[in-house]
Parts: C-alpha cells; sequence; structure tokens
C-alpha cells in the first residue's frame, strides 16, 4: 500500500515541480499536492490546508525562500520546510536554515530529497508529541495548584472560624476571670492577654499568606501592595511598587498565579539577599506584561542558589502563564524578570 503525503509546493515552474513530484511517487508514495507561486497563494495555501512537507524553490518572481519561510513561522505552522532549488550559496543555505528552513537539496540531485523528507517528518511528529506531553503535564501541573489553592483556602479558613474564633474566646473569657477577681491591670493584661493578642495577630497574618481572599473584592495590585505592606511591617526592609500596570491583564483563575509568583520572589529576596530595599515593577510592552521583583542584596552566589524549592515553584507558576522566567544577577542585587503573554493568548492556550 502506497504512503500518502500532502506537500505544499512553492515553485513557479510546473515542469521543474511534475520532476520533483515524480521522483517521490516512485519512492511509494501518493501525492497530495499544491502548487503556488506567489504570497495571495502561499497563504490560502496554509490557511486552508494541512500539509506534511513545505518544499520550496529558492527564488521565484515573485516570491522566494526567505519571504515563504517568514510566512509559515507568522502563521505558527511547525511544517518541514526543505528548500530544492537548482543553484544555493553556502552563504545563502546557512541563512535560510538559521532562520527556521530545515535542510536543503539541489534540483540536479534529487538523491537525497526522500530520506530529508522522511526525516523531517518523524523529526515534526516527535516535537509535536512532546508539545503535546508538555501540554499534559502542564494541565496537570495546572490541576495540582489549583487543588493547593483550594486547601490553602480551607486551611486560611479554618483557622480564621475555628482556632480564631476559640483564642477570641480564651481572650474574653481571660478578660473576664481577671475582672471577676479584681486582677484586671496593666501586669495581668501584660502576662495573659497580650500573649493571646499575639497569637491572634499571627494568626491573621498565616491566614492572609495562605490565601489572599480579598484580592476578589479590592483587586490584584491592592492585594499584592497589602501583601508589600504587611511583609515591609514584619522585616524592616523598604518595599515599594509600581504595579498598576497588573490590573485587568489576567483573568481571575490567572490572578492568583500571577500574585504567588511576587510572593514568593519577594519571600526570596527577604531570606536571602540581605537587600534593604526590594521594588516589584510591572509595565505592558506590546500588549504583554513584564514583571519585575528587583532587590538591592548581595544576588545570586553559586548556581546552586538557582536550584531552590522557591524558584522551582515560581517557574511552575510562571510556565502555567506561558510566560518566561530571566534571572538577572549583579553586585547591585538581583532583578527577577518575568515576561507574561498577553491575556487573549493565555485563554487561547487553555
Amino acid at each position: 500500500m502506497n504512503k500518502s503525503l500532502s506537500i505544499l509546493f512553492v515553485e513557479d515552474s510546473e515542469s521543474d515541480s511534475a520532476l520533483v513530484l515524480r521522483h517521490i511517487e516512485r519512492a511509494g508514495y501518493e501525492l497530495r499536492s499544491l502548487r503556488v507561486d506567489d504570497i495571495p497563494g502561499l497563504e490560502a495555501g496554509l490557511r486552508e490546508h494541512e500539509w506534511d512537507v513545505i518544499l520550496c524553490d529558492n527564488n521565484l518572481p515573485q516570491l522566494n525562500a526567505t519571504i515563504a519561510l517568514e510566512r509559515l513561522l507568522r502563521f505558527g505552522r511547525d511544517v518541514p520546510f526543505i528548500i530544492v532549488s537548482n543553484a544555493i550559496g553556502d552563504e545563502a543555505a546557512v541563512a535560510l536554515l538559521k532562520a527556521g528552513a530545515h535542510d536543503y537539496v539541489l534540483k540536479g540531485n534529487l538523491t537525497r530529497l526522500i530520506s530529508v523528507i522522511e526525516r523531517e517528518i518523524e523529526d515534526a511528529n516527535n516535537r509535536k508529541q512532546a508539545k503535546l506531553q508538555d501540554e499534559k503535564i502542564r494541565t496537570l501541573s495546572n490541576h495540582l495548584m489549583q487543588l493547593a489553592e483550594t486547601e490553602r483556602a480551607e486551611i486560611a479558613r479554618e483557622l480564621h472560624d475555628s482556632v480564631g474564633q476559640s483564642l477570641v474566646l480564651l481572650k474574653l473569657n481571660l478578660i473576664k476571670f481577671l475582672q471577676h477577681n479584681e486582677l484586671r491591670d496593666a501586669a495581668n493584661e501584660a502576662l495573659l492577654i497580650d500573649p493571646v493578642n499575639s497569637l491572634l495577630d499571627e494568626l491573621r497574618g498565616i491566614s492572609r499568606r495562605l490565601t489572599p481572599s480579598h484580592m476578589k473584592k479590592v483587586g490584584m495590585q491592592l492585594a499584592i501592595e497589602d501583601m508589600l505592606s504587611t511583609a515591609a511591617e514584619m522585616s524592616g526592609v523598604r518595599l515599594t511598587a509600581d504595579i498598576a500596570a497588573l490590573e485587568g491583564f489576567f483573568p481571575e483563575n490567572w490572578s492568583i498565579q500571577c500574585f504567588r509568583i511576587v510572593q514568593e520572589a519577594v519571600t526570596n529576596a527577604l531570606k536571602h539577599s540581605g537587600a534593604d530595599e526590594i521594588r516589584v515593577s510591572a509595565r505592558k510592552t506590546d500588549g504583554n506584561l513584564e514583571l519585575c521583583v528587583s532587590d538591592n542584596g548581595k544576588g545570586i552566589a553559586s548556581a546552586g542558589d538557582r536550584q531552590g524549592i522557591g524558584l522551582a515553584l515560581m517557574q511552575e507558576r510562571v510556565a502555567s502563564l506561558r510566560g518566561q522566567l530571566h534571572l538577572e544577577n549583579s553586585t547591585a542585587g538581583l532583578t527577577v524578570r518575568l515576561l507574561i503573554p498577553a491575556q487573549d493568548m493565555l485563554d487561547e492556550g487553555g
């Protein structure tokens, strides 16, 4: 049984394309092909059909391989792109390969063509399978992070509703006991009531760190600013923010991931950098988001410092937003820079 193969052929010579296609058919392939020789035809072919491989002459009157390759990449298709041309210089061939072409074959010597096509189709299929596997892993990771957020919220509610109320009741009973026995004075309050107040404050802090439950009400910008204010009060470190660009950038279900990324980056800086100033900033560039957490501390001393759990968690969350994470280390401190695509791209990516 013949193997099927669909080919988009960017070629202005009908006789040349016929020669190449006959060579492929003799290798046992049943072909579905379309020949185009200008940009509108190429774009229509890419828009309307799926192809196993694209063969492209290097120079046509209205088109060349560089433009054809650029159009293919603009469509976001991962299709083997093979130059089939009468002549192509080494420099031109190298430039096209660097730009994304997969190989080139001379029309006068088609001996390699079948093996090149089969190899590149196999590689493309492997890339597709790897991408599908990455998507499955990302979906699982997102699901696990959502479960963790749900668990955090439940623990925070339990701390507030059960432990918190028990501590309030204990405080009221202690006050009642002191008043009943005429023992309520500053010394006894410092001994018995102040520790309970400290526990209540700590409990509220733990609950808020577990889940930013107020973010839905006040928005992500104010939630992060509140988190930074609390961190500054507890640590004595100066924390500043310029993050108005965050508001409305993410759909609601993605906002918590961004909050956690900032929280983790700030926590790492407080724990390890020795900084006395941390700045969080956000700006939109071409509709995308650049989010930075910078400190004036000691930076990252060694490669081992890049392997911590905190950084790994940040990388997982950034990956869930289809973003990129960069660490910029210098004598002036460390900047954690996140590049996150626009919301519509996140929605399309699931």
